[in-house]
């Protein structure tokens, strides 16, 4: 068995520079691929999702999730309309949807009344009779109401 001599000080500081050197060369690596994640494939990830919208907290079942939208079993939210997103559990892989938040706002409308929350933060009970183009129909106090699609934030409630 041959036997190798010990290494002189430099020799070490330089196995140690390689190392460090490969290290953050894999750092880097990893922070490149980590900035093409979309939010939308990461929160797929997860099985239970608590929000924070308008000063709401809403916590669910993450249900579905699609490129502008997310549907939790305590409602449909936006992130981009979000303050902060808590993933709480890690879950089933689930398959991003290709609706959009107006195909799938749709399942909300109806008799029931429900809770949206604007992008200002206010929030406001109504009756979801339809949904257009770009804004949803509603009744606020039996008075018809519009309401654009891009200022809805959540709308919460479960869907039967």
């Amino acid at each position: 068995m041959q036997e190798w001599p010990d290494l002189t000080a430099e020799e070490v500081r330089a196995t140690a520079l390689d190392r460090l050197e490969l290290h953050y060369e894999h750092e880097d690596a990893r922070a490149v691929a980590r900035g093409k994640w979309l939010l939308a494939d990461h929160l797929c990830r997860f099985s239970i999702l608590q929000v924070v919208v308008g000063g709401h907290v809403l916590k669910g079942e993450l249900l579905a999730v699609g490129d502008e939208w997310v549907q939790l079993s305590t409602g449909l939210v936006r992130p981009a309309a979000c303050e902060q997103l808590r993933p709480l559990g890690r879950g089933e892989q689930i398959r991003r949807s290709t609706l959009t938040f107006r195909q799938c706002l749709r399942q909300y409308s109806g008799r029931v009344p429900r809770e949206i929350v604007l992008l200002s933060g206010e929030s406001v009970v109504v009756g979801l009779d339809w949904v257009a183009a770009d804004f949803v129909h509603a009744r606020v106090a039996g008075r018809p109401t519009l309401v654009p699609l891009a200022q809805i934030a959540a709308v919460l409630g479960a869907v039967q």
